[in-house]
Order: C-alpha cells, then sequence, then structure tokens
C-alpha cells in the first residue's frame, strides 16, 4: 500500500480530443482535466530499437488515487515540470484494485 505521504508531486492530465477540417485532416487538441497529486518514479533513459531507428525515451511512473478518474484512457497525456509524457499503459493497483492508478508513460516525441 502506498504511503499518502509520497504523494507530493503535482501533474496536470490532458484529454485528447479529435476533430477533423473539410479537407479531412484530422488534428488533436489537449484539454485539461485538472492537476493531481501523484507518486513520481523515473525510470531513467532508455534505448528502443524498431525499423532500424533507435530512439531514445525517458519513461516515467506516476501513481494517482483512482477516485480521481473512473477510467484512464491512453489517449491522455500527462504534464509534469513542463514536459508532456504519452501515456504508454495504465493499471489499477491497491487494495483490490480499487486505490490507484499507476501510469507508465514516455516523454513525449
Amino acid at each position: 500500500m502506498s504511503n499518502i505521504g509520497k504523494l507530493f508531486e503535482r501533474i496536470e492530465i490532458r484529454q485528447a480530443s479529435y476533430s477533423q477540417d473539410g479537407y479531412g485532416a484530422v488534428s488533436v487538441t489537449y484539454n485539461s482535466l485538472g492537476e493531481v497529486w501523484c507518486e513520481v518514479t523515473d525510470n531513467g533513459s532508455n534505448e528502443i530499437d524498431s525499423n532500424d531507428k533507435k530512439t531514445y525515451v525517458d519513461p516515467m511512473y506516476f501513481k494517482i488515487r483512482k477516485n480521481n478518474f473512473a477510467d484512464f484512457p491512453t489517449t491522455n497525456v500527462v504534464v509534469y515540470q513542463g514536459n508532456v509524457y504519452d501515456v504508454i499503459g495504465v493499471k489499477a493497483t491497491g487494495i483490490r484494485l480499487k486505490e490507484y492508478w499507476e501510469i507508465y508513460a514516455a516523454l513525449k516525441q
């Protein structure tokens, strides 16, 4: 069980909103869902090798109280210390999976 004292960082959660112009081009904008307290774990830099191209990512784990959001889609983004992170994965944790969202995210490229 996570100690409430570990939730001392602030992050902003933004939700993706998609629109299409008259030519069929899709654009995305992000609307703020609010700021929440969280626990942040920095996993250091990683290298991903895909299609013979090396990509460096800065993965982070953010743990927030689940009562802030009923669900947490991976289309959301996290803003932390002025940096925007794409959500890669989310899992429910805590007693009976009801207490926290653990969010795995990487620095937006």
